[in-house]
């Protein structure tokens, strides 16, 4: 669809009954795409000081996350749409956020390089970010929410390859879930036979799912190591099964039974720049995948 700086960030949904793609770039821009035309809708969106790590959104809202260590929220109904800061800028670098909901009030928690993990209230933009818990003893990587018995679940995984479950709504820890070899780059939630589920992807090339419905679950291996490394990954379904999405450096984004952990298919070709982001997401009934890559450009698949 385009090409120019790195795409560090994707996320899909629907805006006024149309496709809506959301990426966030190297320059610290954000671009409204049509997945499925792959036309841009309107300008870049400015506000950023330096590049957008990852974008949460549940329209007509986004929240944007960056390395100027900044959340702003997004109002996409907005002609143009209007951006504000969430609270103060932080000492270091956002590395992710996610949207939900706590109580009937959409939440944002986000991770980065001071090691913590914030709660913020989109709503309320000049309040600043509450800490869950206490600061980690590694930066955090990425973030992902599920809700487990009707509690709005965090999940988290680190620069020192933990991941760790918490409760948005309390604010505190539930559990270290496990942990990879080396840095954990991504993870994600997801339900694959009525059981709710995180997976995690990282520096060692290793995928790995854990069930959030049962305490002291181990987690389990996810195929084989196929990755040198992996920077995303994301949970969709495609004919009726439940498919964990992976990519890296190694151009390739290959799919896999979540219930099963085998490859499902032979993979989506094409990106050829290292894939940073990938998201995907059913838009009126076709299975819509949105990359971006290293190099900058942006790729689609309807599945």
């Amino acid at each position: 669809m385009s090409k120019g700086n790195s795409v560090w960030c994707v996320a899909i949904g629907m805006l006024d009954s149309e496709p809506l793609a959301v990426v966030g770039r190297a320059d610290g821009t954000l671009q409204l795409w049509n997945p499925v035309t792959g036309k841009a809708l309107g300008d870049p969106l400015t506000g950023h000081e330096g590049p957008v790590y990852s974008i949460a959104l549940r329209t007509p809202t986004a929240v944007s996350a960056g390395t100027d260590g900044t959340l702003r929220v997004w109002d996409l109904a907005a002609d143009p749409p209007a951006g504000t800061r969430l609270g103060d800028r932080l000492t270091r670098g956002i590395n992710s956020v996610a949207l939900g909901t706590v109580n009937d009030t959409i939440v944002a928690v986000s991770g980065g390089d001071d090691r913590t993990i914030r709660r913020w209230n989109p709503a309320a933009p000049g309040l600043p970010g509450e800490i869950l818990g206490e600061r980690l003893d590694a930066e955090v990587r990425s973030v992902a929410l599920a809700t487990v018995n009707g509690r709005t679940l965090a999940v988290s995984g680190s620069a020192n390859g933990t991941i760790r479950l918490w409760d948005v709504g309390t604010g505190r820890l539930v559990r270290l879930l496990g942990a990879h070899e080396d840095e954990v780059w991504a993870v994600a939630t997801g339900t694959v036979r009525g059981r709710t589920v995180a997976v995690s992807g990282g520096n060692d090339g290793a995928l790995r799912s854990w069930d959030l419905t049962a305490p002291g679950h181990p987690g389990k291996v996810i195929g084989e190591r196929l990755h040198s490394a992996i920077k995303t990954v994301a949970v969709g379904t495609v004919n009726g099964t439940t498919v964990l999405m992976s990519a890296g450096g190694d151009n390739t984004i290959r799919l896999w039974d979540l219930a099963t952990g085998r490859p499902y298919g032979t993979g989506l070709a094409g990106p050829e720049g290292g894939v940073e982001s990938i998201a995907i997401r059913d838009l009126g009934g076709r299975q819509v995948v949105v990359s971006g890559t290293y190099d900058g450009e942006i790729w689609t698949w309807i599945l």
